[in-house]
């Protein structure tokens, strides 16, 4: 007879702040924190999707989500100047105020 084990399977979908820039604050980014007790084996995989390697283009609040009593609360912006603001503020930090209008 073999071993029955039973694992524990959870995904966790951190949409970041380029998701609530494009929808205007439709999607909050959540505060990306890790808190685990041991119970066993755990794996994280990360996977990071970015515009960094294609030609420029402008991202900012998706027009049909603008209007009069929903206006922009973001700038537009490059993915190469999101990346490089991102990567120079401190650990732990939002870069959304960098951008906010």
């Amino acid at each position: 007879m073999g071993i029955l084990r039973f694992y524990q399977i959870g995904l966790v979908v951190n949409i970041g702040e380029p998701l609530q820039i494009l929808s205007n604050d439709k999607f909050v980014s959540a505060n990306h924190r890790v808190l685990a007790n041991w119970v066993g084996l755990r794996m994280s995989v990360t996977c990071f999707f970015n515009g960094c390697f294609v030609h420029p283009k402008i991202y900012g609040p998706i027009k049909d989500l603008i209007s009069e009593e929903n206006p922009p609360l973001y700038k537009e912006f490059i993915v190469t100047n999101y990346s490089v603001k991102f990567m120079s503020k401190p650990l732990g930090t939002s870069a959304l105020d960098l951008f906010k209008l």
